[in-house]
């Protein structure tokens, strides 16, 4: 994706290809353009298999996730810089948000907000 919003050439490599769970949706994850040594993260796209569309879904920190039997992904956003609220001195800290993207509506919903700071999601067999 350039920095036009325009789907064009890959300008970082290609770090992951994943299917979702049932084989609607193929996830593409690239080297981040906006990737730093102190602040690592990946661009992800969907392929719309039926129809080879494509589209962008988030930049995250870390790896994105498939939650089991859903067409659902979950991802932890970059960090950023928030104003922890009520101080009587400004300060800020680092924050991430636990984000859960649709890819039926093209949509991310938050799971966490404020000055939170999510670390590596995984899942835990049962």
């Amino acid at each position: 994706m350039d920095d036009r919003g325009t789907i064009g050439k890959c300008d970082t490599p290609i770090q992951s290809l994943e299917f979702s769970p049932d084989a609607k949706w193929l996830l593409v994850g690239e080297l981040g353009l906006e990737t730093g040594s102190t602040a690592p993260q990946s661009d992800y796209y969907l392929i719309d298999v039926s129809t080879m569309k494509l589209s962008k879904v988030a930049s995250a920190d870390q790896d994105i996730l498939w939650l089991p039997g859903k067409d659902e992904l979950l991802y932890v956003t970059p960090r950023d810089l928030a104003q922890l609220p009520d101080t009587h001195h400004p300060r800020s800290v680092w924050v991430q948000q636990l984000m859960l993207f649709d890819p039926a509506t093209g949509t991310s919903t938050a799971i966490t907000s404020g000055v939170t700071s999510n670390f590596d999601p995984s899942l835990c067999a049962r």
